[in-house]
Parts: structure tokens; sequence; C-alpha cells
């Protein structure tokens, strides 16, 4: 890992002015950050939930710390740093290691990403629907890296920067921090599935060199000529929403499970007898969450219906999918309708 001393423009364009282990100086591309910033040995791998409003800039004096404790000179800091929780553990992430997430692939989008107008200049939207499509200019895939037949993720993310205003703001604010010599970028809005790996630092904190986003969610409105843009934006494995059942072709419905009166929810009551039974593990999912996901099983299967009936959310249909195979494959499955058909005799 090198220290990010500040960013400044050349004959080449932007580049990084660095510091490495040894405290020798260096000018690097701007589309070397990820090697700048990789760390070696033995790291920790991380995963999580998060959302950006809880996230906080590191203070300078905080920053001067960290970079003590790494063996770097303090004062010289050309980089923002942001701090985060999920449950109890502390993490530390460099802006430039943000960056790498959301623009990818980043060593053909840095092109884009620091020139004026690069985003416009690099593709457009067309159609106001779920998920557009992108039209990239002449010669832009190849220049880039990006094969569209196998970077949905990448299509998703850059769709979603083009059509939400936080989103926008965030990839426009990285060349305005260029201004100030500063590699930053703006937060945007919304909540994240995350993977990566980092190193441990003091009081237990992880400093983050790899970072994945794998899904991203937002309550925030596209603009209005994108108005149908979904909100939920897959960086990573696109799930395909199942197919309805064909005209006269219907999934079965499951006789097995207990309807009362017409209708398959359970109760309150049902609730504290299944719960045991279905959470096996407290940090599997939320007792709220657990519920709905029974609720949407019992749904399906007893109305022989397809999961694209029962939710809106590809990130539900996959987890729903999981959960069944799991109560199934364990024998929970079997104890649940037993009991519900105990309870509702």
């Amino acid at each position: 890992m090198e220290w990010i001393c500040g960013v400044s423009y050349t004959t080449t364009g932007f580049c990084l002015r660095t510091i490495d282990g040894n405290q020798d100086e260096h000018v690097r591309p701007v589309k070397e950050l990820q090697s700048v910033l990789a760390n070696n040995g033995n790291l920790t791998k991380i995963r999580g939930n998060t959302s950006f409003a809880d996230w906080r800039e590191l203070s300078t004096a905080e920053t001067d710390d960290l970079a003590k404790e790494l063996g770097f000179p303090t004062g010289c800091n050309g980089q923002t740093f942001y701090e985060f929780k999920v449950e109890g553990e502390r993490y530390i992430i460099p802006a430039g290691v943000l960056m790498c997430a959301m623009f990818r692939p980043f060593h053909g989008i840095a092109k884009y990403l620091f020139a004026p107008q690069g985003l416009d200049n690099l593709c457009i939207p067309y159609g106001n629907c779920e998920q557009p499509e992108l039209l990239f200019f002449v010669g832009v895939r190849g220049t880039t890296g990006i094969q569209t037949k196998k970077a949905q993720g990448i299509l998703n993310s850059l769709s979603w920067i083009h059509c939400f205003p936080s989103a926008r703001k965030m990839w426009c604010s990285v060349l305005e921090q260029t201004s100030q010599a500063r590699l930053n970028l703006r937060l945007p809005s919304g909540a994240i599935q995350f993977t990566g790996s980092g190193r441990l630092l003091k009081h237990e904190a992880i400093l983050i060199s790899e970072f994945r986003i794998k899904l991203l969610k937002t309550q925030e409105l596209p603009f209005e000529s994108y108005s149908r843009h979904t909100s939920v934006i897959e960086f990573e494995r696109i799930a395909q929403k199942p197919e309805k059942p064909k005209q006269g072709c219907e999934l079965k419905k499951d006789s097995s499970i207990p309807v009362r009166e017409s209708n398959w929810e359970v109760t309150d009551d049902e609730w504290l007898a299944l719960e045991n039974i279905l959470v096996i593990r407290r940090n599997y999912a939320t007792t709220e969450r657990a519920r709905r996901f029974l609720n949407l099983i019992l749904h399906k299967l007893s109305q022989g219906l397809s999961w694209a009936d029962v939710t809106d959310s590809p990130l539900e249909v996959r987890e729903c999918s999981m959960c069944l195979f799991r109560i199934k494959a364990d024998g929970r499955w079997e104890k649940i309708i037993a009991k519900l058909n105990e309870l509702r005799t």
C-alpha cells in the first residue's frame, strides 16, 4: 500500500502523488489506483450490510493517527477516509477503494471519470423502463474493457449513476475534488450488501483494501425521464426473475399446507410456535424477516404461484428460495407443516 499525498494534473492527465513504505515519493497514473491501495499479507475477509447515511468522514487528526500507525508521514494526506460500523465491527475505507468498487472497471473508466462531461461521453441510457438499455459511443467499449454480454452488473451500476440524482452527483464530485488536489467522492443515497478484505488495525478496526458491492437498494427517486427505473441495483450476479407459467400450465398447489379461512399467513400465536422451528441461528435473519419469508413461501406453495407472483424483489426471491431449500433439506419444513396442521385443526 502507498499513501496518497494528493492529486495533480500533468501533460498526460491526472496523477496520484504517493509515498511508499520506504518514504520514497512516486507519481502514479490515476488508473493504477487499485494497485496503489492494495494491501499484501494476512488480510481479514469482510461482508455485511450498511447504509451510506451512516458513514462519516474521518477528521484530520484521525487521519494523521492512521498514517502514523501505518508508518507514513502525517500532515500530507490527499485522500479522504470514511468510517462505518456493521454489527459492532468498525471499518475504515479509503475513498479510492470505494471509487474502485463504484466505477468498474476502474482502469478503463478512470479516463472518463476525471474528464469534464465524462459520463455523458461514455454512454447514455435509452428507454423509460426498469433497466434502460445503455448506448455506448463508438469505440468506447473497447477502450474501457467493458464486455456488455458478460458485464450486466457493470451496466446496472452505470445505469444507476446516470438515472439517479445522488449517484450522478457522486460521479461529478470526483473531478470537483481534484480542484482541491484531493481524492474523494460524494457519498450517494442507498444501502448496500458488500464483501471484501482488509487489514486489522489497533482498537479492532479494519482498514479495507478490497471492496465489492453486491447489491444496492435506494429509496431515492430517479430522474423523471427514467421514473420506472428499478431501485434495486445488482452490481454482481444478476438473478433472473422467474418466468410466469405459460397459459394453460399451472404450478401444482401444495395441498398439505392447511389454509385458515382462505388465508395462508401465520398469526401472532402461530408464529410464536413456529419461530423456534424455523430460526435455528439467531444471526440468520431478524424474526420479522424470517416470518415474512415463511409467509411468502406458504403463499407461493399453497396457491401454486411463481415467485414473481408473490414478490417483486429479486433479493427476496433468492433468499426465500434458499430458505425453502434449506428447511426442506434438514427436515424443518415437515415440522412446520405438522405444527400448522395441529394449530389450525
